[in-house]
């Protein structure tokens, strides 16, 4: 581990009050994003140690990718209780926390493999049926599809 010239000591931001579950810091260090509930999402302004914004999704967040180079952030969430089990595949810009896409996925076809990339516009799906999809990040299109193999 690299030695330290100084000691380090514990950020602080006004107004978090519950434990973290997840965080993320944008590349260049100024941003924070904190996921703090099961279904809350912040946005920190690391220089100004204030909030930019805040998400709360309605349900159990299962995926967070933060893609800070094309400004997308994508959430998979679930909802499940009495005969249902669904999620939400959501697309949104992540310096103002806007919502630019969203989908809902119910029983019949669930996803289990979500990635985005550094640098790379284009979200991958991986689906229970062995189906893969990949969207384009801005436009949401389908850019290809491929199927399952079947001995």
């Amino acid at each position: 581990f690299p030695s330290h010239d100084r000691e380090l000591t514990p950020e602080e931001y006004p107004g978090h009050r519950v434990p973290v579950q997840d965080a993320k810091i944008s590349p260049d260090g100024r941003r924070l994003l904190v996921r703090s509930r099961i279904d809350q999402l912040r946005l920190w302004d690391r220089q100004a140690r204030r909030g930019i914004g805040e998400l709360r999704l309605g349900g159990a967040i299962s995926k967070l990718f933060a893609s800070w180079e094309t400004n997308r952030l994508v959430t998979l969430t679930e909802e499940s209780g009495p005969g249902i089990s669904d999620q939400r595949l959501s697309v949104w810009e992540l310096k103002g926390l806007r919502l630019m896409a969203e989908e809902k996925h119910l029983d019949d076809k669930k996803i289990v493999v979500l990635r985005v990339f550094p640098n790379d516009p284009r979200l991958f799906l991986g689906f229970d049926n062995g189906q893969v999809s990949i969207r384009d990040l801005n436009t949401w299109g389908e850019l290809t599809t491929f199927e399952a193999h079947r001995d």
